[in-house]
């Protein structure tokens, strides 16, 4: 299964704007992929919260470098900080979480990463080899945009992150904005932690897009 990081990154990759770098700045960029992290984090209840904090629950490492880097980084501090403080502290990380994640997609074949001067100077530096995951990503979230159907935890972390980015009219293209934004405020509502996130899920869906929209874009 692939991690939000990676799965944010795909949906960056299918988005002829951002090419997997973005019309963003480095630190906008970087806090997105930290919240990706967090969420991940939050969906393998590693991290919890309540209105005010957030806090390490287990801090056995999931196996993702870029995942990990960011659970060590609370343990080691002990972090309990409200959302959007958590999230300005990591947000050095950003990169490494981004890194991390093209790696790993490199490891699974789906992507390939160009070396050479030429391909850094052209911003070129990443070619997609495999487009299945992308076009299934697109067509699982693009079920969840137009339907009723109840999503996963995970779906609702990935459309937070995507909306918060403006990618979801890359994902349906056609669809009429108006409707769509009403599906999203729609999940943003959906009571998913009680069931499996004792709480934190929500939490991080609502207050870390928040965050990330405080931050500067180019």
């Amino acid at each position: 299964m692939l991690t939000l990081p990676e799965e944010l990154l795909l949906l960056m990759f299918g988005d002829d704007r951002t090419k997997g770098i973005g019309i963003f700045s480095r630190h906008a960029l970087s806090a997105g992929f930290v919240a990706a992290a967090l969420m991940e984090l939050a969906i393998r209840n590693r991290i919890d919260s309540d209105l005010e904090s957030v806090w390490v629950t287990d801090n056995t490492p999931t196996g993702e470098a870029g995942i990990d880097v960011v659970l060590m980084q609370l343990s080691i501090d002990r972090l309990n900080f409200e959302a959007a403080e958590l999230m300005e502290r990591l947000t050095s990380f950003g990169q490494t979480i981004r890194k991390a994640a093209l790696a790993r997609l490199q490891d699974r074949g789906i992507l390939k990463i160009k070396e050479g001067l030429f391909s850094r100077i052209l911003g070129n530096r990443y070619s997609i080899i495999d487009q299945s995951p992308v076009e299934e990503l697109n067509a699982q979230l693009t079920k969840i945009l137009v339907s009723d159907d109840i999503p996963t935890p995970r779906e609702v972390c990935l459309l937070s992150l995507a909306a918060t980015l403006e990618l979801t009219d890359h994902i349906i293209q056609s669809a009429n904005r108006a409707q769509i934004q009403s599906r999203l405020a729609t999940l943003a509502k959906m009571d998913l932690i009680g069931r499996r996130l004792s709480g934190c899920l929500d939490l991080m869906f609502q207050k870390l897009a928040l965050a990330y929209q405080s931050f500067p874009r180019c």
